[in-house]
């Protein structure tokens, strides 16, 4: 079976994820290489359909799309996870996944979009995903 199956129709796309159909307008493309530099100090405009990020405080960070391997540390003190396995328990579909801002600081993946777990000091809004 398809692990991602999809019909589309003009305006219209109907997919599947866990037993669920999904009738949804089509999607943009993937963000495929996005990652720019942040200062936080002003609303970050994401690719086509992925919204946009205000900070609650100025910072340097870099935001990204998932590439595949990265891990979180979800609870400081406790391992990281596989952001993966945490998206998955969380039942986020895979074109959502795609879809959802990393953001870095330092190297360390501190915040993603739509998780609960927000280790980071700065509060991160993520708008119109």
């Amino acid at each position: 079976a398809d692990a991602e199956p999809m019909l589309s129709w003009p305006g219209v796309e109907l997919r599947r994820y866990r037993e669920h159909l999904y009738l949804m307008p089509p999607l943009p493309p993937e963000p495929e290489g996005f990652e720019v530099q942040w200062s936080g100090a002003a609303a970050l405009d994401l690719p086509l359909g992925c919204g946009e990020l205000r900070a609650s405080a100025p910072g340097r960070y870099t935001v990204r799309f998932a590439s595949g391997g990265e891990r979180f540390r979800p609870v400081a003190g406790q391992p990281s996870r596989s952001l993966k396995n945490l998206f998955q328990e969380r039942g986020i579909p895979p074109w959502k996944r795609r879809r959802t801002p990393l953001v870095f600081e330092g190297g360390e993946l501190v915040w993603v979009g739509g998780l609960p777990w927000q280790p980071a000091p700065v509060r991160i809004e993520w708008l119109g995903s």
